[in-house]
Protein backbone atom coordinates (compact mmCIF):
# COMPACT_ATOMS: atom_id res chain seq x y z
CA UNK A 1 0.00 0.00 0.00
CA UNK A 2 2.82 2.34 0.87
CA UNK A 3 4.54 1.71 -2.49
CA UNK A 4 1.33 2.38 -4.39
CA UNK A 5 0.82 5.66 -2.52
CA UNK A 6 4.39 6.68 -3.27
CA UNK A 7 3.89 5.74 -6.94
CA UNK A 8 0.72 7.87 -7.15
CA UNK A 9 2.52 10.81 -5.51
CA UNK A 10 5.38 10.54 -8.02
CA UNK A 11 2.90 10.41 -10.90
CA UNK A 12 1.17 13.50 -9.54
CA UNK A 13 4.48 15.36 -9.29
CA UNK A 14 5.39 14.35 -12.83
CA UNK A 15 2.06 15.64 -14.12
CA UNK A 16 2.46 18.96 -12.29
CA UNK A 17 6.01 19.30 -13.60
CA UNK A 18 4.78 18.53 -17.11
CA UNK A 19 2.07 21.18 -16.88
CA UNK A 20 4.64 23.71 -15.68
CA UNK A 21 6.92 22.91 -18.58
CA UNK A 22 4.06 23.08 -21.08
CA UNK A 23 2.93 26.52 -19.92
CA UNK A 24 6.43 28.01 -20.04
CA UNK A 25 7.26 26.40 -23.38
CA UNK A 26 5.16 29.09 -25.08
CA UNK A 27 7.05 31.91 -23.34
CA UNK A 28 9.78 33.90 -25.05
CA UNK A 29 11.78 37.03 -24.24
CA UNK A 30 9.70 40.13 -24.93
CA UNK A 31 11.13 41.86 -28.02
CA UNK A 32 9.74 45.22 -29.04
CA UNK A 33 10.31 45.70 -32.78
CA UNK A 34 13.07 48.12 -33.80
CA UNK A 35 11.91 51.59 -34.95
CA UNK A 36 10.78 51.70 -38.58
CA UNK A 37 11.27 54.18 -41.39
CA UNK A 38 9.67 54.15 -44.82
CA UNK A 39 11.79 56.54 -46.86
CA UNK A 40 9.81 59.78 -47.14
CA UNK A 41 8.19 62.48 -45.02
CA UNK A 42 4.42 62.17 -44.48
CA UNK A 43 1.68 64.39 -43.09
CA UNK A 44 -0.16 63.52 -39.86
CA UNK A 45 -3.23 62.61 -41.91
CA UNK A 46 -1.22 60.17 -44.06
CA UNK A 47 0.47 58.73 -40.97
CA UNK A 48 -2.79 58.02 -39.15
CA UNK A 49 -4.34 56.61 -42.32
CA UNK A 50 -1.37 54.31 -42.97
CA UNK A 51 -1.03 53.17 -39.36
CA UNK A 52 -4.76 52.49 -39.17
CA UNK A 53 -4.64 50.50 -42.40
CA UNK A 54 -1.71 48.43 -41.16
CA UNK A 55 -3.42 47.71 -37.84
CA UNK A 56 -6.94 46.92 -39.00
CA UNK A 57 -5.74 44.40 -41.56
CA UNK A 58 -4.79 42.17 -38.64
CA UNK A 59 -7.72 42.91 -36.37
CA UNK A 60 -6.08 45.65 -34.29
CA UNK A 61 -7.79 48.90 -33.29
CA UNK A 62 -6.51 52.29 -32.17
CA UNK A 63 -7.87 52.91 -28.69
CA UNK A 64 -6.19 56.26 -28.00
CA UNK A 65 -4.60 59.09 -29.97
CA UNK A 66 -3.01 61.95 -28.01
CA UNK A 67 -2.66 64.09 -31.15
CA UNK A 68 1.03 64.56 -30.35
CA UNK A 69 2.51 61.51 -32.08
CA UNK A 70 1.44 58.75 -29.72
CA UNK A 71 -1.22 56.12 -30.31
CA UNK A 72 -2.35 53.18 -28.21
CA UNK A 73 -3.54 50.11 -30.12
CA UNK A 74 -4.84 46.73 -29.08
CA UNK A 75 -5.82 43.36 -30.45
CA UNK A 76 -8.10 40.83 -28.79
CA UNK A 77 -7.61 37.26 -29.99
CA UNK A 78 -10.31 34.60 -29.55
CA UNK A 79 -11.98 36.83 -26.98
CA UNK A 80 -9.45 35.99 -24.28
CA UNK A 81 -5.94 37.18 -25.22
CA UNK A 82 -5.28 40.94 -25.36
CA UNK A 83 -2.10 42.74 -26.41
CA UNK A 84 -1.82 46.52 -26.02
CA UNK A 85 1.01 48.56 -27.55
CA UNK A 86 2.15 52.17 -27.69
CA UNK A 87 2.97 53.48 -31.16
CA UNK A 88 5.06 56.65 -31.23
CA UNK A 89 5.46 58.31 -34.61
CA UNK A 90 6.79 61.35 -36.38
CA UNK A 91 6.80 62.35 -40.04
CA UNK A 92 9.57 59.83 -40.92
CA UNK A 93 9.41 56.94 -38.43
CA UNK A 94 7.39 55.00 -35.89
CA UNK A 95 8.18 52.79 -32.94
CA UNK A 96 6.03 50.02 -31.40
CA UNK A 97 6.44 49.19 -27.70
CA UNK A 98 4.68 46.72 -25.43
CA UNK A 99 2.29 48.42 -23.00
CA UNK A 100 0.13 45.70 -21.40
CA UNK A 101 -1.51 42.34 -21.97
CA UNK A 102 -4.12 39.92 -20.68
CA UNK A 103 -3.61 36.14 -20.69
CA UNK A 104 -0.27 36.29 -22.53
CA UNK A 105 1.96 34.95 -19.75
CA UNK A 106 3.75 38.29 -19.14
CA UNK A 107 6.38 37.80 -16.42
CA UNK A 108 9.40 39.66 -15.15
CA UNK A 109 11.91 37.07 -14.00
CA UNK A 110 14.26 37.49 -11.05
CA UNK A 111 17.12 38.28 -13.44
CA UNK A 112 15.11 41.17 -14.92
CA UNK A 113 14.35 39.35 -18.17
CA UNK A 114 10.79 39.92 -19.37
CA UNK A 115 8.95 36.95 -20.88
CA UNK A 116 5.66 36.83 -22.74
CA UNK A 117 3.84 34.32 -24.92
CA UNK A 118 5.85 33.99 -28.10
CA UNK A 119 2.87 34.97 -30.27
CA UNK A 120 2.94 38.50 -28.79
CA UNK A 121 6.33 39.13 -30.42
CA UNK A 122 4.99 37.87 -33.76
CA UNK A 123 1.89 40.04 -33.51
CA UNK A 124 3.99 43.16 -32.91
CA UNK A 125 6.38 42.26 -35.75
CA UNK A 126 3.46 41.63 -38.12
CA UNK A 127 1.85 45.01 -37.52
CA UNK A 128 5.21 46.71 -37.86
CA UNK A 129 5.63 45.12 -41.30
CA UNK A 130 2.07 45.96 -42.35
CA UNK A 131 2.22 49.56 -41.11
CA UNK A 132 5.55 50.12 -42.88
CA UNK A 133 4.12 48.72 -46.12
CA UNK A 134 1.01 50.93 -45.83
CA UNK A 135 3.07 54.07 -45.15
CA UNK A 136 5.44 53.32 -48.04
CA UNK A 137 2.50 53.49 -50.46
CA UNK A 138 2.16 57.22 -49.64
CA UNK A 139 5.73 58.00 -50.73
CA UNK A 140 5.89 59.63 -54.15
CA UNK A 141 2.25 60.73 -54.17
Amino acid sequence: MRIRSMHLNLMGLAMVAGIGIASTAQAARLNDPAPSQWGCELSDEQLIQGITLGLTGRGWAITSNDGQGKLVAQVVVRGKHTLIVDIQYDSRSFDINYRDSVNLEYRVRRNGRVNIHRNANSWMQNIQTDITAALTTFCGL
